[in-house]
């Protein structure tokens, strides 16, 4: 009787159809050459490759080094192009470009599409205030009483690039920012549900809460001297 031939064993990251007990059969030796082995490896630890052992890992790499074939994306392949974090209406440049009267405008009128979960938000907005209130901190806290009567989201990012800008910097007119923070602190703000515009989710709060406390944080660093000197 002929005694069947054996083979020896792929390792533990075999192919179900081979990790078994039954021979293999020629048509599945055929096929497996040390390419198609070492692609096949290589796709099949993707998805746990953050898991296993440092020495397992290394082995990984190196047949992902010697792979004729990309190692496989996963998700990546769908997910690249889908954009997370959230959109401004305007780019930085745009906004920087306007005249002050027409910030201030394109602030008091611009009102997001809450149907469309991919597109701009007052978050987005609202960073982008931050970012043109740290660099033109003099000039926007110096006619900051201009800036009453917009959303606690914009608010609040003045106060912020105010805390940013304004380091070294020297202030003439203090009067413009105690209007705007007096009006702040007049504004009701009872426990309410404040809807996000990107997840469109609701929770229970304070719409400015977070503006009061930038504005106790700016006084503080203020009086502290870590800021632009009281005259």
């Amino acid at each position: 009787m002929n005694t069947p031939t054996t083979h020896s064993r792929v390792n533990e990251f075999c192919s179900p159809e081979l990790n078994n007990s039954t021979r293999l059969s020629e048509t599945a030796l055929n096929r497996l050459t040390p390419e198609t082995t070492t692609r096949w490896r290589v796709n099949r630890i993707f998805w746990i490759k953050d898991a296993p052992p440092n020495t397992m890992l290394m082995c990984h790499d190196q047949r992902v080094s010697r792979s004729t074939e990309p190692e496989h994306l996963g998700f990546r392949c769908w997910s690249g192009d889908v954009e997370v974090d959230v959109k401004s209406p305007i780019t930085e440049e745009a906004f920087h470009a306007m005249p002050f009267v027409e910030q201030v405008g394109f602030l008091r009128t611009w009102k997001p599409n809450t149907s469309n979960w991919d597109g701009p938000v007052r978050e987005g907005l609202a960073a982008i205030v931050q970012a043109e209130a740290t660099v033109q901190s003099v000039c926007y806290f110096e006619h900051s009483d201009r800036l009453t009567g917009l959303d606690p989201l914009y608010s609040t990012a003045l106060v912020r690039g105010f805390s940013e800008g304004l380091d070294g910097k020297t202030v003439s007119n203090w009067n413009s920012f105690w209007l705007f923070a007096t009006w702040v602190l007049e504004q009701p703000d009872p426990d309410t549900q404040i809807r996000d515009d990107f997840s469109g989710n609701t929770q229970l709060g304070r719409r400015w809460q977070s503006c009061r406390l930038e504005i106790a944080r700016l006084v503080d660093a203020i009086l502290d001297g870590k800021l632009a000197p009281l005259l």
